[in-house]
């Protein structure tokens, strides 16, 4: 850079920024945020007269060959100051033919003119063109707003360059190739932080601070006699290479073809060349509807992904239009008077043609079912049809989990970890945490966030209705503590015998002195409801439900029991421990007044992430004692004197939390989402028949399927020590309980793991 260049920046970078964040708060103060003229004039004139003497300086020093980086960054700076004249009308096209910053037009005309690009600044100067100095980038102002958009709008366009490029990559080796998986799961990755980034971002975003502090310096302007758009964010080739890639949007289709050329020319030149390239490719999604030989395992492992790829992209899409475009932009935009709407719209057409406009845009990339544009809607569908049952391809599962030679079958202790749980654990904590340059607290609270909203899905229920919680004994505590009346009256609960030890202990020092724990006993059927109905009588207050019992392989009937205990107004608690992510729970149909459970057996996810469900009927009643600042109502208050419960089921939250285990945890119950429990459960009960059918009497748990949960007890009786050796020198891992040994074959199990158990059993027996 040039002495006069350098100058010329070092005022951008300072004094410019300084006299647009002072007239923005002056603005601010106006009774019309968006009427700016005759405000602050003084620092308007400054701003027209301090740049143009910089400009007229490098005007006059002509083209000094420095290579296009240093032009490129040469000419964002005029134009951000071109479109600062613009923000605070100083100019306006509506009534200039051309444009009064005659020296500034002359010299990005000329820069523009001998590297190729558009005359104006583009996105890419403050986004991925953007060289920060002293860890300070380049912006209009210094308000936070504008900030919480350049990082989070940047980290949005990186990802998006990201899944481009994998995708780029893998076009030109196929989508059989063994590099597939990994190139689309790194588009997966990049979709999925797309939409991270995207939803922070629309989390801390003021709606007033973007309306009429931001957008308005990305209005349409003149260069010379030319009006030239304001910069959009998609002014770069990643999201049209995925689109098209994908084949969820056509280039041969004309209304996407003209939005292509009309980006074209605001795009730089290595983005002009890739997107070109990419138009002339066929899609993923016509390999993937052309391919004959559907059956085998890489067309069935690869078709997953790219239509997760496809639903990913979508729902990025909507967030963006849903939350951005609606949020920020037609809401403020309707608030305006029909006189003040005049040129409103920052990237050029009127509001309500770009709004049509985007929503076309949106249900392309979703591949919505519409009749009046060109949707892959249908095209989903047929691809879906070609997946295999994922029964039928769930031994392949095994490469998805970290397993040792040994043969598995401890899941109900203990679930096989992911191999993408550790980069997940990194990225969401340790990289959040490391390359935060405050605080990580708000990346690190959307990561439970996010835990809640993955358990929400996986039993039909409100996100807001979870609470993280250590361990059930915890959970179970608070619940307790937080009913009504419950330390001034004594209690009368009903468990089970057969329950898990640490439950009967919390309920007896948890409850009023005075309070009984009552038992059904170890020899009644647990399975029988007409058991429940001879114990739950009219003197039970709460009934503990256990799902699945780890001692015996049952499961209650829990329908029916929580229906009987609604009937006698008996609160109903159930244990999910040993049935979660194992045995289908859907909480809208089922109803129980609370629920524990946790996610380091079945769901895999690690020890140290439980949760509670509060039924919302039940919530405005509880009143939990064992509280902290993340139970308040606005944990970032901070007035002692003021405690307001939290409506939502964070009340039972308590202080300051761990996010580790919950981050851990996430990643391994959207991989069940995915998956679908009824289908894990299948899989599940396919091995253990295997197993039932090879034995008589040493089978112990129930054969009926519906009363069995997804542990099988065998009991050898004077053989069990014998057999417990063997199979520990085989490499066979299993336990030993009171009714016997168990084995829980999950999805990471297949039949030859069954049929090693049975053999080994048998020899050593026999």
């Amino acid at each position: 850079m040039t002495p006069n260049s350098i100058a010329f920046d070092h005022w951008i970078r300072n004094s410019f920024v300084e006299m647009n964040t002072e007239l923005e708060f002056l603005y601010k103060k106006q009774p019309e945020r968006i009427k700016v003229h005759l405000v602050g004039d003084r620092l308007k004139k400054s701003i027209k007269n301090e740049g143009r003497e910089f400009i007229k300086k490098l005007l006059y020093e002509g083209n000094t060959d420095e290579g296009f980086d240093s032009a490129f960054d040469l000419l964002g700076n005029v134009g951000l100051y071109m479109a600062s004249c613009r923000r605070h009308e100083i100019t306006d096209p509506s009534r200039d033919s051309s444009s009064p910053l005659k020296e500034a037009s002359g010299l990005a005309m000329n820069i523009g003119a001998s590297i190729g690009v558009t005359p104006r600044f583009a996105t890419a100067h403050l986004s991925t063109h953007n060289k920060a100095i002293n860890g300070v980038y380049k912006s209009f102002t210094s308000l936070p707003a504008e900030k919480i958009f350049l990082d989070y709008n940047t980290k949005a366009i990186l990802a998006y360059k990201r899944a481009g490029d994998a995708l780029l990559k893998l076009h030109s080796l196929g989508i059989s190739h063994p590099m597939c998986e990994e190139l689309f799961e790194v588009t997966k990755e990049s979709l999925e932080e797309v939409i991270k980034s995207n939803q922070i971002l629309f989390d801390r975003l003021d709606v007033d601070d973007f309306f009429y502090c931001v957008r308005p310096y990305y209005k349409p302007y003149h260069v010379g006699f030319q009006v030239y758009r304001g910069a959009n964010a998609g002014d770069f080739a990643g999201i049209n290479v995925i689109d098209i890639l994908l084949g969820l949007c056509l280039a041969k289709e004309p209304a996407y073809s003209q939005m292509l050329v009309d980006k074209f020319m605001y795009m730089m030149p290595e983005d002009q060349a890739i997107l070109r390239d990419c138009m002339r490719r066929s899609s993923f999604m016509d390999e993937f509807l052309n391919t004959k030989n559907v059956n085998q395992s890489w067309y069935q492992k690869n078709l997953t992904l790219f239509l997760e790829l496809c639903e990913l992209h979508g729902d990025a899409a909507k967030q963006h239009h849903n939350q951005l475009v609606k949020k920020y932009i037609a809401a403020p935009s309707g608030a305006l008077k029909e006189s003040q709407l005049d040129n409103i719209t920052a990237s050029g057409p009127p509001l309500e043609i770009l709004i049509n406009s985007l929503e076309k845009l949106r249900d392309r990339r979703a591949a919505a079912d519409r009749k009046d544009i060109p949707s892959r809607h249908h095209d989903i569908k047929i691809l879906k049809k070609k997946l295999k049952d994922k029964e039928s391809s769930l031994n392949t599962l095994k490469d998805d989990f970290i397993l040792t030679e040994a043969n598995y079958l401890l899941s109900h202790s203990v679930g096989r970890p992911l191999k993408e749980t550790e980069k997940f654990f990194n990225n969401q904590f340790f990289m959040t945490w490391s390359n935060s340059l405050s605080e990580p607290w708000n990346d690190w609270l959307q990561s439970i966030e996010d835990f809640t909203l993955e358990l929400s899905k996986l039993f039909n229920a409100k996100s807001t209705e979870f609470c993280p919680q250590v361990n059930l004994s915890s959970g179970l505590s608070k619940i307790i503590l937080s009913l009504p009346d419950t330390q001034k009256s004594t209690r009368t609960v009903l468990m089970s015998e057969i329950d898990f030890p640490g439950m009967g202990f919390t309920l007896k020092k948890s409850l009023p002195e005075g309070s009984e724990v009552r038992f059904i006993p170890s020899n009644e059927d647990v399975t029988d409801l007409e058991v429940w109905k001879r114990y739950l009588t009219n003197d039970i207050d709460i009934v503990f439900i256990s799902h699945a019992y780890s001692n015996t392989g049952q499961i209650s009937p829990i329908s029916d029991v929580i229906n009987h205990s609604k009937s006698k107004n008996i609160i109903s608690i159930l244990d999910i421990a040993q049935s979660a992510g194992i045995v289908p729970i859907d909480l809208n149909i089922l109803q129980p007044d609370f629920m524990i459970g946790s996610c380091v057996k079945w769901l895999c996810g690690g020890p140290g992430a439980a949760f509670l469900w509060v039924n919302s009927n039940r919530l405005p009643f509880c009143n939990p004692r064992d509280v902290g600042w993340f139970s308040h109502e606005n944990p970032f208050e901070f007035d002692i004197h003021d405690f307001r419960y939290t409506d939502t089921a964070l009340r039972f939250w308590g202080g300051t939390p761990s996010v580790a285990p919950y981050i851990t945890a996430t990643n391994s119950i959207k991989y069940f989402n995915q998956l679908g429990i009824i289908k894990v459960r299948e899989h599940n009960q396919k091995l253990i028949k295997v197993v039932e059918e090879s034995f008589d009497d040493e089978f112990v748990s129930p054969r009926n399927e519906a009363k069995r949960g997804g542990t099988m007890i065998l009991n050898f009786k004077n053989y069990q020590e014998k057999i417990l050796k063997s199979l520990s020198d085989h490499k066979i891992s299993v336990d030993l309980r009171s009714q016997g040994i168990r084995v829980s074959p999950h999805i990471y199990s297949d039949e030859d793991d069954m049929h090693q158990l049975i053999d080994v059993i048998k020899s050593t027996k026999f």
